[in-house]
């Protein structure tokens, strides 16, 4: 049954649907997983003071609004994808797309949530670890329960969310020229290297 299904890999309209459709799990999850965290927050949220309640809630918003638009972007871009109408240079510009997700959906994760998370740092007094536990990989977590601590945080999760969004951008432009340049060299040629093309090419060797 692998040989079918290597052939369907090397088809364009098949290898897009499959990512798109992947994504669209993948965004899923994402809602799903939150919900953990947003309980967790909740009922940490109700345990502190009245004037502190308030930057729970404002936190658990901003979260909210993070994963909200993070699953957007990755059903966004698995539409993207599977507008991908090449048929034979589809693996490039699958993965320059890939590429820009990763930059957005962590930019849009950290920025959101860091700003929820320093507005928390203010109304409470207490370090973002409190509600956020555990504190996910690269969030740029500060153990500063005080104003300062609050712009901090917020300061840090805004220029990591841009380095990765300036940094996934100039690598998916890369990735785009090399796609670009490749194809353009193989118009010039005459012929394509594609993998349907080279699968054909092999399987005409074998029969010969």
């Amino acid at each position: 049954f692998m040989r079918p299904f290597l052939r369907m890999l090397e088809s364009g309209s098949f290898f897009t649907r499959m990512v798109g459709i992947m994504l669209r799990v993948l965004a899923a999850l994402i809602v799903l997983g939150s919900l953990a965290s947003i309980f967790k927050a909740g009922k940490f949220m109700f345990t502190l003071p009245t004037s502190g309640i308030m930057g729970g809630i404002i936190y658990v918003l901003f979260f909210v609004l993070a994963i909200y638009a993070v699953a957007h972007t990755v059903i966004i871009r698995a539409g993207n994808i599977e507008a991908q109408k090449d048929e034979d240079h589809f693996i490039l510009p699958v993965a320059s797309i890939l590429t820009r997700l990763a930059g957005e959906a962590y930019a849009t994760y950290v920025a959101l949530t860091a700003v929820g998370g320093g507005i928390f740092v203010w109304f409470t007094g207490e370090s973002i670890g409190k509600i956020m536990d555990p504190i996910p990989f690269l969030f740029p977590a500060t153990q500063k329960p005080n104003f300062m601590g609050g712009i901090e945080l917020i300061l840090i999760g805004v220029l990591l969310a841009t380095g990765a969004i300036i940094a996934s951008y100039v690598i998916a432009e890369l990735v785009t020229a090399l796609s670009r340049a490749t194809s353009y060299r193989q118009q010039q040629s005459g012929h394509s290297t594609g993998p349907r093309h080279i699968t054909e090419h092999n399987t005409r060797s074998s029969v010969g």
